[in-house]
């Protein structure tokens, strides 16, 4: 029988929160790309011309803001998912490895969905 080494019981765990992580990424990067997509469709219509400047500076801030939000969230999934999972003291350091191995799998390796 073999020893099992204290890292691999907490591999899987891993593997979950960075499979959660990439797809409410996934989620995000799509709206952020429709506000984006929205932005482009509002400097380009008519009425944007038609527009006073502090009209247009407000219309404009408005997704711009939406979208640093968007960005926000990104960045508070990724902190969510580095404290998913608990590890003890004297394994932090070795975590970290195992952590970024998890991190360079592919999509398809984790078994994350579209």
């Amino acid at each position: 029988m073999t020893k099992r080494k204290p890292l691999d019981v907490y591999e899987s765990d891993f593997m979950s929160a960075e499979r959660h992580y990439r797809q409410k990424k996934s989620d995000w990067e799509s709206v952020i790309q429709e506000l984006h997509a929205d932005r482009g469709m509002l400097l380009g219509s008519t009425q944007y011309n038609d527009f006073t400047g502090v009209e247009r500076c407000e219309s404009l801030s408005q997704i711009d803001t939406a979208i640093k939000d968007a960005h926000e969230h990104i960045a508070w999934l990724r902190v969510l998912r580095d404290k998913a999972v608990a590890i003890p003291f004297p394994y932090k350091n070795r975590a970290k490895r195992v952590r970024r191995k998890v991190s360079a799998l592919s999509d398809e390796a984790l078994g994350v969905s579209e």
